[in-house]
């Protein structure tokens, strides 16, 4: 049986509501970024989706061109990564995960500066990178393993998802 990934949108949207008192009354000014527009890769065909907890200490690594399976247990297997969202669902202040620096060799950098790159995501925090159009390329052996660091002292839950095509 053959399994089709439909449905698919990437969308980013900052909300919130400015408010200022002034003596003769609060003025309030709602924030919305962008136009609510998502965009979707036309040949996307892999959605991968996965909560997982990481060590104090401890990381957690995606094997981008071979050991995930999506949620139908079918191999999740990139040969490009259009999006990835990272959250961070710890809620503690000082609870960070780092996103990348998988070491040299195997890391999966194309979205980064160099395979020793990454970036720190705060408790409560999301990081999304989306690159609908030419996406990031994964290389089998040589350029697939995105890491997941917890450089604290306890345990941090984080939920993955990663949209691309085989």
């Amino acid at each position: 049986m053959a399994t089709v990934l439909s449905s698919v949108a990437i969308s980013a949207d900052i909300v919130g509501v400015l408010t200022q008192t002034h003596t003769d009354g609060t003025i309030q000014k709602d924030v919305h970024t962008g136009q609510g527009t998502s965009v979707t890769p036309s040949d996307a065909n892999i959605l991968y989706h996965t909560k997982v907890t990481i060590t104090g200490s401890g990381s957690s690594t995606f094997d981008l061109s071979g050991a995930l399976t999506n949620a139908l247990g079918n191999a999740a297997v990139f040969s490009k990564v259009y999006a990835i969202k990272i959250e961070n669902l710890a809620t503690t202040t000082g609870k960070n995960i780092r996103v990348g620096n998988a070491g040299t060799g195997t890391g999966f950098y194309t979205w980064a500066d160099a395979e020793t790159s990454y970036v720190t995501v705060g408790a409560s925090g999301v990081f999304l990178l989306a690159s609908c159009v030419d996406g990031y390329a994964v290389t089998a052996t040589t350029g697939d393993i995105l890491k997941l660091a917890n450089p604290g002292g306890s345990s941090i839950d984080v939920e993955v998802t990663i949209l691309g095509k085989s």
